[in-house]
């Protein structure tokens, strides 16, 4: 449940309730929709039920959108949001409910991240990419990609390295190989990071790719 305080800033823009989450709020909104590229997020205002909705990616900033089918509705809601009045001042619109969207299970062709293991393959898409970060490395204008992997996707790989330790792993994205490298010991904490290159513009392409799961085509 999300108090007022819990908002920088909400604005009604059509029928959206265009929502900035205050810094402390920023996580559980990050965790909240963790698992929203597959499974529909359900927000209720004051009592009224908005439709459920998905958001394409796992929403890290604290920038949200929030549709809710009636303009009346969204310019109602905005100032309760924001704290200027309460429930109890405003009667708000019923919103007409739809049938819930159907989930958005198969990532596009081709997703970003793809590890085979020793012949065993994986696609990996959001949620499945809980993060990605570029770093550089000290004394060297080579940077390094940092994956920090959902919990399906690091169990797959934590089984399939303490079976395959000495096999080949190799990760490519949109066909680009990233790295080929022997499995030296069982991957089980999640965690990826592996030099991929001095071109910043690529690497950034590679790691907004992965994060985002574009369709390579």
């Amino acid at each position: 449940m999300a108090t007022p305080s819990a908002f920088m800033a909400v604005a009604a823009r059509g029928d959206l309730l265009v929502v900035i989450a205050d810094a402390g709020f920023v996580p559980v909104i990050a965790d909240y929709t963790a698992n929203a590229p597959a499974q529909a997020i359900e927000v209720s205002i004051c009592g009224v039920r908005l439709n459920p909705f998905t958001v394409p990616a796992p929403i890290q900033n604290g920038y949200i959108e929030i549709p809710t089918g009636s303009a009346d509705f969204a310019t109602a809601a905005a100032p309760i949001l924001q704290g200027e009045v309460s429930c109890d001042a405003v009667t708000l619109p019923e919103v007409a409910l739809a049938p819930p969207p159907a989930a958005n299970p198969l990532p596009p062709r081709d997703p970003g991240l793809h590890i085979a293991v020793a012949g065993e393959e994986m696609y990996i898409w959001p949620p499945g990419i809980a993060r990605t970060q570029l770093l550089a490395n000290e004394g060297s204008a080579i940077l390094s990609l940092a994956l920090e992997l959902g919990p399906e996707a690091t169990s797959w790989l934590a089984e399939t390295t303490t079976r395959n330790v000495g096999g080949e792993i190799q990760i490519s994205s949109c066909g680009e190989i990233l790295i080929a490298a022997s499995v030296p010991y069982p991957f089980t904490e999640g965690f990826l990071s592996f030099p991929i290159g001095a071109d910043r513009d690529r690497a950034v392409d590679i790691a907004d790719n992965i994060a985002s799961a574009i369709s390579c085509d």
